[in-house]
């Protein structure tokens, strides 16, 4: 018996010895590394934090694509790390801090309280708040925002449904009522209006990010009330999906903010030592946000000529579309 034990260990440590090996050349999990040059600068990394959904919720996975991509083509390193909850911001920022980052990019507004924390600490790593807004002079040198102005896309899919509308009733659904789904609300009531000057809308507050049951109900009591057309924000308004549903909650047309090229730009501007920390806000007009129709069948030729019309007078700032309950009055008088 005890040989037989004696060769179980030994057994037992050869494969403790192979798994650690694995360990090693594998790399830690949700780590992923460009092929690093060499520069004045020395080796550069970028790091990602994201929330408890991870790097594979759709979200993420566009910015992580994208910042991919920059690491291969700018030979800049980069990894991720994923927290399961608000608390674990400041941890993991100094977890990417120890992993040698000189910039880190998080995502929506949770983050923010722990980015300002950190980057008062550590002047020498740049920070990128994305899709969150800070205010002006608030905030330290190292430390950047990229906002977008979502009211403009949502104003085209308020145009959209008021001309896709039969019942001339149609339907709102948000997680919360904070500003920035109010520049979703007003906007989307404006478009709604601009198209169709009588139509009806219905308003629901979810009241949680996560509970897709409440938002299905709530679309149905408006389906209900002879609404055909629903703009539904699900989750958090600066990282959720927003989409434009018809009467069997189909989608017609999304909200998308285009990462790719903001975050390629970024990484470029880091690799060649040209970011300038100052906050951006970015809309139709720098190509960063658009209207995309998921069901492209549905939508007559004309509806969609006229919704390009449209994008092309707001990027011209000839239509200054509104972004809350006062600017949407004037907008309606004028």
């Amino acid at each position: 018996m005890r040989i037989k034990w004696r060769n179980n260990r030994l057994i037992v440590w050869s494969l403790i010895a192979v798994l650690l090996l694995s360990l090693i050349g594998c790399g830690m999990p949700g780590s992923e590394r460009g092929q690093s040059g060499n520069n004045v600068n020395g080796d550069l990394k970028i790091g990602l934090v994201t929330d408890e959904r991870g790097i594979n919720a759709p979200y993420y996975q566009d910015v992580w694509q994208s910042l991919q991509k920059a690491s291969r083509d700018f030979s800049i390193g980069c990894d991720y790390v994923q927290v399961r909850n608000q608390k674990e911001y400041s941890n993991m920022l100094a977890q990417l801090k120890q992993q040698k980052c000189g910039l880190i990019l998080t995502l929506g507004s949770d983050a923010v309280p722990a980015v300002l924390e950190a980057a008062a600490q550590n002047p020498k790593i740049k920070y990128i708040c994305l899709d969150t807004s800070l205010e002006e002079g608030t905030h330290p040198a190292n430390v950047m925002a990229v906002t977008f102005r979502v009211e403009q896309p949502a104003f085209l899919a308020g145009y959209l449904a008021g001309k896709m509308t039969k019942t001339r009733v149609a339907g709102f659904i948000s997680g919360d009522n904070k500003d920035l789904a109010q520049k979703y609300h007003y906007a989307y009531k404006a478009g709604l209006r601009y198209a169709k000057p009588n139509c009806q809308l219905m308003k629901g507050l979810a009241a949680t990010y996560t509970n897709k049951n409440r938002y299905q109900a709530i679309a149905e009591r408006m389906i209900d009330s002879r609404a055909d057309i629903v703009l539904q924000i699900t989750g958090k308004p600066d990282t959720g999906t927003v989409e434009l549903l018809d009467q069997y909650q189909a989608a017609l047309a999304s909200i998308n903010k285009k990462w790719d090229d903001i975050i390629y730009d970024l990484a470029k501007q880091y690799k060649e030592d040209k970011l300038e920390l100052k906050d951006l806000t970015l809309g139709l007009a720098e190509n960063a946000l658009e209207l995309s129709s998921t069901s492209p069948d549905m939508i007559p030729e004309e509806i969609h000529n006229n919704l390009l019309t449209l994008q092309g007078r707001i990027i011209a700032g000839e239509l200054v579309v509104p972004r809350n309950e006062e600017e949407y009055l004037k907008f309606i008088d004028n």
